[in-house]
């Protein structure tokens, strides 16, 4: 019976003193690595049928040290830098074979080391056959990755080589995995206003979720900066995440005085443990949904709709999160004044639901007061009023999904090599955005739909031009609805 023969890992190719050189072993005695030139190919001498190499160039280098001891100089050819360039270009694409598709990996080493260097390497067949060659290579650190071991090799590093994996640790007997590139702590580090959410789908087992944190890179675009893999949803996990940012020190100035999530306590309770002066602001999609379901659940939700007897109502519970926190009491009993009576006992029941646990008309302490999802400060000062934007990035893992079309457990593997992708994407968009803050990384948003946050700014505003008097009471609800449409 035939044995396979596992191929061996290629030797690693760097610039030595600005030759390109191929690490061949390490000296146990001395510290020192021991590169050969790549050029070090074996050439046959016809007249007297003897071999030899093209060039016995070998260096000693000491990376502690910073010093190359030059044991045999270059000989048979000079130094080229589009032939270092090919050759730093070629390994990459073997380095980066795990990180993308084939026409991504290309087109990144193309970037880095230029086209000269590309068009030497071959076409792009020749390109894919060196991708698809390593791709071949047993990777003993993705088998471990995969098998639930530590994290480490290139997949606890970003897609460019620098620090991703923040922490891999057991927290009360669970896993909990933490990325987050020193580029991405300095945005956060500077983000006043954070965004967070969780994801269930591209989740590989023994996870739960994947919760992210997400930020402001410009005045308009939220990247994410964070990912934490977490075996449970419990206020003690995000308080330990928590403590994990900030005992870094790139985060020792980190202090939002904001986050925008959905209606989950025990998110709200662990960032307002951790950040006493924050602000939370509920999602008003959550908010207007939760209302909604709650509606359909007691079967009331078609008198809401186009046709229904509770149609104005309806309309103007939705723009009640316009109002300032401090008069919602005020507003929300003009919104029940306008019901038509006798008040039908589902409706009544709805109406409970709504005081008790957000409004506080008659309940001395709702669940969710007004503070948390009135939006007027956010409409004022351009903030976003949903986590849509973070919605919308889940979206992007979908590719991690469709890799085993549900039919096999997804891979950690797999996750990581997405993350790194993300990550990238951020951090260039982020230093864009540092040479030219007015650049546009995303494409511009809708005209209509600046249009109407501008309307609806300059409604919870309500400072109109003298003589005129600002809105109060119904004319002012109606307003917000005028404004949305």
């Amino acid at each position: 019976m035939a044995t396979i023969r596992k191929k061996k890992t290629p030797r690693q190719v760097r610039i030595v003193d600005g030759w390109a050189m191929r690490e061949k072993k390490v000296n146990k005695s001395t510290g020192e690595i021991l590169y050969y030139c790549i050029e070090r190919g074996v050439q046959k001498l016809l007249a007297f049928r003897e071999r030899f190499p093209r060039c016995s160039a070998s260096y000693a280098v000491d990376d502690t040290r910073r010093t190359i001891r030059v044991i045999m100089p270059h000989v048979r050819h000079d130094m080229n830098t589009i032939k270092n360039d090919t050759a730093m270009a070629r390994e990459q694409l073997k380095e980066r074979c795990n990180l993308g598709s084939c026409r991504d990996l290309i087109d990144d080493v193309r970037r880095d080391y230029g086209v000269e260097a590309s068009l030497s390497i071959g076409g792009y067949n020749a390109k894919r056959a060196i991708i698809r060659r390593a791709r071949g290579v047993v990777d003993d650190t993705k088998k471990k990755v995969n098998e639930g071991k530590a994290i480490s090799g290139a997949w606890a590093d970003t897609k460019y080589g620098n620090r991703f994996l923040l922490i891999d640790q057991i927290f009360c007997n669970k896993r909990m995995v933490i990325f987050a590139s020193d580029d991405s702590l300095k945005l956060l580090a500077s983000s006043n206003v954070v965004f967070c959410d969780g994801t269930f789908d591209a989740v590989p087992e023994p996870f739960v979720q994947l919760f992210t944190i997400h930020g402001y890179i410009s005045t308009s675009d939220v990247r994410p900066l964070v990912y934490s893999l977490l075996c449970e949803k419990t206020q003690e996990a995000y308080e330990e995440m928590i403590n994990v940012l900030k005992q870094n020190p790139i985060m020792n100035i980190w202090s939002p005085e904001m986050l925008i999530c959905d209606f989950e306590t025990a998110i709200k309770t662990a960032f307002q443990k951790s950040f006493y002066n924050i602000e939370i602001g509920g999602c008003l999609f959550h908010l207007i949904q939760s209302w909604r379901r709650t509606a359909e659940k007691l079967k009331i939700y078609s008198d809401f709709i186009a046709g229904g007897n509770l149609q104005e109502f309806w309309s103007l519970l939705k723009v009640l999160p316009f109002i300032d926190h401090q008069n919602t009491c005020h507003y929300f009993q003009l919104i029940l004044d306008t019901l038509p009576t006798p008040i039908s006992r589902d409706l009544n029941e709805f109406i409970q639901y709504l005081d008790r646990n957000y409004v506080g008309l008659t309940t001395p302490t709702p669940r969710f007061p007004p503070g948390m999802w009135s939006c007027t400060t956010r409409i004022v000062n351009n903030i976003h009023r949903t986590t849509n934007n973070v919605e919308r990035w889940h979206r992007n893992l979908d590719s991690v999904i469709q890799k085993t079309f549900r039919l096999s457990p997804l891979k950690l593997s797999d996750l990581i090599e997405k993350l790194q992708m993300e990550e990238s994407h951020t951090s260039l968009d982020g230093r864009e955005l540092a040479l030219n803050p007015n650049a546009l990384v995303t494409s511009p948003r809708r005209t209509s739909n600046i249009l109407k946050d501008f309307k609806l700014k300059a409604a919870v505003e309500n400072i109109p031009v003298p003589p005129y008097l600002p809105l109060s009471d119904m004319q002012l609800l109606r307003s917000f609805i005028y404004a949305k449409m």
